[in-house]
């Protein structure tokens, strides 16, 4: 069968709306309409997936009992695949967090736009005697969730921080095209092993 993560996307597809026809599924997944058709064929062989023509040209897709038992063991090996990464991550943020407090680092922004910065200022902020001074982003506007002080890019300079906490491996080009410098020695990257 497709690549479980595929599998789980068009069965969540279908079930939100069975009146999808192979095309739809083909553009809304990105994937080849050949491998859609192929995979319908597949799933519909397996009784995993219901289907009742409607006209000449139309289909209805049901997930069938055997389908949903599949997509629920689906769900659970992704949301523990998920929990495992998220707890990986949170112990290598853990672990540099304290050693940026254990070194006197105390005032701290974060580069954002992705979930890694989420970790990482969630961790800042259970940490007592750490600031999260800012929050840096080239779309604030996206961080909706977050708390805390949130700005833009361009407002960098203007902050008073001891070290800036890259989350995401473009922040630096970012850096670049908005001709902002900072000092390599304020750098702290949580993007990478580095």
């Amino acid at each position: 069968m497709a690549d479980e993560a595929v599998t789980l996307q068009i069965f969540n597809l279908i079930e939100e709306n069975p009146n999808l026809s192979e095309k739809k599924i083909t553009i809304k997944t990105g994937l080849a309409a050949g491998l859609v058709h192929s995979f319908m064929r597949h799933v519909l062989s397996k009784g995993l997936i219901r289907a009742k023509k409607v006209s000449t040209k139309r289909w209805l897709y049901f997930i069938t009992p055997e389908g949903f038992l599949l997509k629920s063991t689906l769900t659970l090996k992704y949301f523990k695949r998920t929990f495992e990464a998220f707890k990986n991550a949170q112990k290598t943020v853990q672990v540099k967090i304290d050693s940026l407090y254990e070194n006197n680092h105390r005032r701290l922004v974060v580069t954002a736009d992705n979930e890694l910065s989420d970790i990482v200022s969630l961790n800042i902020n259970e940490k007592k005697g750490l600031e999260l001074v800012a929050i840096v982003s080239k779309n604030p506007g996206n961080l909706e969730g977050l708390s805390g002080n949130i700005v833009p890019l361009s407002k960098l300079e203007s902050l008073e921080y001891d070290k800036l906490l890259i989350c995401d491996p473009e922040f630096e080009s970012w850096l670049s095209e908005e001709g902002i410098e900072v000092s390599k020695e304020k750098i702290v990257h949580f993007d990478s092993d580095r």
